[in-house]
């Protein structure tokens, strides 16, 4: 079950906890290749921060305008830039859903230096988000 949080305050301390983590790992250690796993709780830290927001934004009509393949996070952090926080939040969510086809579409994210980046825009802008019940 995914962690609820109950201000945004706390949600705020769980992402710069889980940037710092990320941002003091290697990619072997955020991911394992040859066992394919991931490190214990870093994974799991960034599906709570992801399914702890609540986005306005229309989730089906982000599904139906973007493709399986340009529906996750970017491959450059500089595609981020400008990008509408809706967007950002709803391709989190689908990397990490797709690794029910395709194990390890989270540390492509992570390896790219997009995952640290698009959780500080979430963080930056947490305003544009309420929290999920």
């Amino acid at each position: 079950m995914p962690r609820k949080f109950a201000t945004k305050e706390d949600w705020l301390v769980a992402c710069a906890n889980t940037v710092e983590l990320l941002g003091s790992m290697s990619p072997s250690e955020f991911y394992n290749k040859e066992t394919m796993e991931y490190h214990s709780t870093a994974r799991s830290a960034v599906v709570s921060l992801a399914n702890g927001l609540a986005d306005a934004g229309d989730f089906g009509a982000f599904l139906q305008r973007e493709d399986q393949t340009t529906r996750r996070l970017p491959s450059t952090p500089e595609a981020l830039r400008g990008m509408a926080l809706s967007d950002m939040h709803f391709r989190l969510i689908c990397t990490f859903a797709d690794e029910r086809w395709m194990p390890g579409f989270l540390a492509r994210a992570f390896n790219d230096g997009v995952l640290i980046p698009a959780l500080e825009q979430l963080s930056a802008n947490i305003d544009h988000f309420t929290l999920q019940e």
